[in-house]
């Protein structure tokens, strides 16, 4: 903070004053508005856009960016530019997206691996019947995977999925957490339900009570980040989509949200560089793309771009127009 405070005094000596009325997560803030910020302990890497879900609280309907998956020569870029930069994990996600849908993830996945990058996985585990995805996932030695579901029924499936594929979800389950029961596999496997019903109703669901019970009980299946509150997507997915026990998250903040200092940063499937990926509004392309991976991270994080959002909340007390309207609480916890 010492040293922050004598470049302002010696270079911007009329701001000392502002200077002085600063916390201590503002200096933060102005060394990335004076230099660049700092590198991120993990990337979260966007593979497809495409989705094979409508879930009724997600913003996908109304998203109008071309879909597409990523090359894998931009995959490439990704990876080598975190192994020059000492990052040991990504983060493969689809965002509003399912990355089984990227028919090259097995290879993208094994070359991470040959790179010795720790790989994290989100999906709603609808394809792993396909392709013998699952046994090639944790052939790979992934370290995580996460599966977001609406509980273990046709009936849940169809009514916030959207989707009437439950018969191909539930079988590819099985074979997942068998396979890693009868090899002894170290991935981390968990999942979280997305549901309109009490959690405690949900594990009712006679699939999960006959078939999936067990392998939580025997640490093959973790439970976790079980969600009945849902945010709009700035008021895009519409209110009466919200039903049965959802809660509608409404509240909005002013404050500068940690996720933009820290920070977390996301990478699109053509290789844009965010600064956030948590929310956006039509397209992902908005004014949270702060670069390319082409040329280069720590770039990323000093450009144009990222100073002037700190700037104009440093100098104007404003935050960018994307992050006024999200309503994520969690995101928002200094």
């Amino acid at each position: 903070m010492a040293s922050v405070k004598k470049f302002i005094k010696h270079h911007f000596p009329s701001l000392a004053s502002i200077g002085s009325e600063l916390k201590r997560q503002d200096y933060v803030i102005l060394k990335g508005m004076l230099w660049h910020l700092p590198l991120p302990s993990i990337i979260p890497i966007q593979i497809t856009n495409l989705c094979n879900a409508r879930c009724i609280f997600c913003q996908y309907p109304q998203n109008i960016d071309k879909k597409e998956c990523m090359s894998f020569n931009t995959f490439k870029s990704i990876i080598d530019e975190a192994v020059n930069c000492h990052i040991s994990k990504i983060h493969l996600i689809g965002a509003a997206g399912e990355i089984y849908l990227d028919k090259g993830i097995i290879s993208k996945i094994a070359y991470a691996k040959e790179k010795n990058i720790c790989v994290y996985l989100t999906t709603n585990g609808t394809l792993f019947h396909v392709n013998d995805y699952a046994k090639k996932t944790l052939d790979l030695g992934v370290e995580r995977i996460f599966i977001s579901t609406p509980g273990f029924s046709k009936e849940a499936y169809a009514r916030l999925f959207g989707v009437k594929n439950y018969s191909q979800f539930f079988p590819g389950i099985l074979r997942l957490l068998e396979y890693k029961e009868n090899n002894n596999l170290n991935t981390n496997i968990c999942f979280g339900f997305r549901s309109d019903r009490p959690i405690a109703e949900v594990e009712k669901d006679p699939d999960y009570v006959s078939f999936i019970k067990r392998f939580v009980d025997n640490g093959i299946l973790r439970a976790e980040d079980h969600r009945t509150a849902f945010d709009t997507w700035g008021g895009e997915v519409a209110e009466e989509n919200f039903i049965g026990s959802m809660k509608v998250l409404k509240e909005t903040s002013r404050i500068f949200c940690p996720k933009l200092y820290t920070p977390q940063i996301a990478i699109l499937h053509d290789g844009s560089v965010k600064l956030c990926g948590c929310s956006y509004h039509k397209t992902e392309f908005d004014d949270m793309v702060i670069g390319h991976i082409d040329s280069g991270l720590v770039r990323c994080l000093g450009s144009r771009r990222v100073k002037k959002v700190f700037f104009d909340y440093i100098f104007k007390k404003q935050i960018p127009s994307i992050c006024q309207a999200c309503t994520r609480p969690e995101e928002r916890k200094r």
